[in-house]
């Protein structure tokens, strides 16, 4: 994890003695975690390993490749973004090549493989023509239904042909079943300008993209270690109003996910906080206890498994009235998924809060088993 921690943080363990299988398993982790590219640039600067030439040369490789297409991917970033300014809708670039600049000073750095968007919901309808006029094409999106308001759904992807180009369209940065952290109108009159490539590019005010990076961990879980990276190197470079963000955080029902993250670039990459900031991270209870399952997980060999990581996502809610609506919400709310499984005229959308769990156990069945087939083969 030393190879990832922010430049300021402090040397977390040695960094030699390493043999080759420990090399081998480091570019493997790298890759897994998504961290490759802070990797790579802390080997650049290192000595040859020797045993782990191979293994290290590989590393560095990898970080120069997903460098060029980052820088692929940042030119087809500002190209959409003035495709959507010329047809006046507006729009804020979140995650992507815009956080690696912010928080790594450096697009090429942060690993990412989608363009992610956010518009208001009024300028879905004219964004995702505007893609598909541009060659875009979405799996899981109707504009109908969408506009219906009855499905839990807050973006969708849309493919270039060539499957190069993958942009999230986002109308809200969290679903229903998960909405904490910023939201909402706010978010736009907060928005911050940066640049990028040479370019303009609105993005989430600093607060906002901290609490929203806090917010998406967590609902994913933690799953990798780029989470935590995002995070570290975010309060490590930028300059934040800490009176604020704890104040919006908890103002959003988001406290304790900002405290795990705090918890986490901390412990696991040595970020330096306020010391006020770490004491009350430590002082949750809940945070600290996640963050510490969360860091074995995270030094292990296996990625946790979905449930595990679903757990995680409901232990992050702070309060238990939010942990019975995520429940309800995520288990039984349609969405597009369950439109796409078996498209409905309108007035039998209702029909959805039993194809829903029909269509979710039926995914169980087949995947237990593949699961069975699978071990019987070995």
């Amino acid at each position: 994890m030393r190879f990832c921690a922010p430049d300021s943080a402090p040397t977390l363990a040695p960094e030699e003695n390493l043999d080759s299988d420990d090399w081998s398993r480091l570019a493997g982790a790298a890759s897994r975690h998504g961290v490759t590219p802070l990797v790579a640039r802390r080997l650049a600067s290192t000595a040859d390993p020797g045993a782990g030439a191979a293994a290290r040369q590989r590393i560095i490789t990898n970080g120069h490749a997903i460098r060029l297409r980052n820088q692929y991917l940042t030119a087809e970033l500002v190209r959409l973004l003035g495709e959507l300014r010329g047809a006046a809708i507006e729009a804020l670039a979140i995650k992507g090549p815009v956080l690696g600049a912010i928080a790594y000073g450096d697009h090429g750095l942060r690993a990412f493989a989608d363009l992610d968007l956010l518009v208001r919901p009024a300028s879905l309808g004219a964004a995702a023509r505007l893609f598909a006029r541009l060659g875009f094409t979405a799996d899981l999106y109707d504009e109908a239904a969408v506009a219906s308001g009855f499905f839990d759904a807050v973006e969708t992807n849309f493919q270039r042909p060539d499957g190069i180009v993958n942009v999230d369209l986002h109308w809200e940065l969290a679903p229903a079943y998960y909405r904490f952290g910023p939201g909402g109108e706010a978010v736009w009159d907060r928005a911050i300008a940066v640049l990028l490539e040479g370019a303009t590019i609105r993005t989430l005010g600093h607060e906002d993209h901290l609490l929203y990076l806090a917010v998406h961990a967590s609902r994913h879980g933690w799953p990798a270690l780029s989470h935590v990276a995002d995070v570290a190197h975010f309060v490590d470079r930028v300059a934040l109003d800490w009176p604020a963000l704890l104040a919006r955080a908890s103002a959003t029902r988001c406290r304790t996910m900002l405290d795990l993250g705090m918890l986490l670039a901390h412990d696991l990459l040595g970020t330096a906080l306020p010391d006020a900031v770490l004491a009350a991270a430590r002082s949750d209870a809940r945070a600290a206890a996640l963050a510490r399952a969360i860091a074995a997980d995270l030094a292990g060999d296996h990625a946790p498994s979905e449930l595990r990581l679903l757990r995680r996502s409901l232990a992050a809610i702070a309060e238990r009235r939010d942990r019975v609506r995520y429940i309800a919400a995520h288990g039984f709310a349609p969405t597009l998924v369950d439109w796409r499984f078996r498209p409905l005229p309108r007035p039998f959308y209702p029909a959805y809060y039993l194809l829903r769990p029909l269509r979710i156990g039926r995914g169980l069945v087949r995947r237990a088993f593949a699961r069975g087939q699978h071990q019987s083969t070995q």
